[in-house]
C-alpha cells in the first residue's frame, strides 16, 4: 500500500462557542393582536471532541459537543416579560473532509461536509417531542503544527437544519431554516499511523 494510503487515526478534544444565527420560532401571540413572540437559543460554550481517520490528503471524521445553553422568550409588547428557560443541546456529525493544505505543513487548512444531528434537552422542551433534527453540516479548519505530532485546530462549522414542528407545538409559528455556528478550539493527537 503506497504510504500516501496509510491510515491516521486522531481525536481532538474541543471547547467551543456555539452562536444560534436567528430565532427557533417567530409566532403571533394568541389573545394579544399584534404582538409577535419568538424564542431563540442562546449563544453558550461547548465541550466536545472529534475523532478522524485520514488517507492522505482526504478523511472521514464524527464529531459530538455538549452545550449547556438557555432558550429566551421575547416578545414584541409589553404584555409578556421576556423569560430565560435551561435549554441544553447535543450535537453531532459525520463528514468526509479535505485537506487543501496537508496537516504535515506548518499551517494546515481543512474543508469538510456531511451530516448533524441536534438533540434538545432541558426546561425548556420538557413535554416536548424529543425527535433530534437531522441537517447538513459544511466546515472550515485552520491548523497550525505545535510540534511533530501535535497540531492546534480552530474550526468553524454551520449546522444547517430544520427544526422539528412538533417541538413547538405552536400553530401558525414561522419556522425558519436553522444556521447554527459552532467554533471550536482543540488539540489534535494522532494516535495510530504516525
Amino acid at each position: 500500500m503506497p504510504a500516501s494510503l496509510n491510515a491516521q487515526f486522531s481525536i481532538a478534544p474541543e471547547i467551543g462557542v456555539y452562536v444560534p444565527t436567528q430565532p427557533l420560532v417567530t409566532a403571533a401571540l394568541q389573545g394579544n393582536p399584534g404582538e409577535i413572540g419568538q424564542l431563540k437559543q442562546e449563544i453558550a460554550l461547548s465541550i466536545g471532541g472529534r475523532m478522524s481517520i485520514g488517507f492522505g490528503r482526504f478523511g472521514i471524521e464524527v464529531s459530538g459537543a455538549y452545550t449547556p445553553s438557555s432558550v429566551v422568550l421575547s416578545s414584541s409588547g409589553v404584555s409578556l416579560p421576556d423569560t430565560s428557560l435551561s435549554a441544553n443541546l447535543v450535537t453531532g456529525t459525520g463528514q468526509l473532509w479535505v485537506q487543501v493544505l496537508p496537516a504535515s505543513s506548518p499551517l494546515s487548512l481543512g474543508l469538510s461536509g456531511g451530516l448533524s444531528l441536534t438533540s434538545r434537552g432541558g426546561e425548556a422542551y420538557a413535554g416536548a417531542s424529543n425527535t433530534p433534527d437531522l441537517g447538513g453540516v459544511l466546515g472550515i479548519s485552520l491548523g497550525v503544527r505545535l510540534g511533530p505530532v501535535i497540531h492546534l485546530m480552530v474550526t468553524a462549522e454551520d449546522y444547517i437544519y430544520n427544526l422539528d414542528p412538533a417541538l413547538v407545538g405552536l400553530p401558525g409559528a414561522e419556522l425558519k431554516t436553522q444556521h447554527d455556528i459552532h467554533l471550536n478550539f482543540g488539540i489534535g493527537i494522532p494516535l495510530l499511523g504516525m
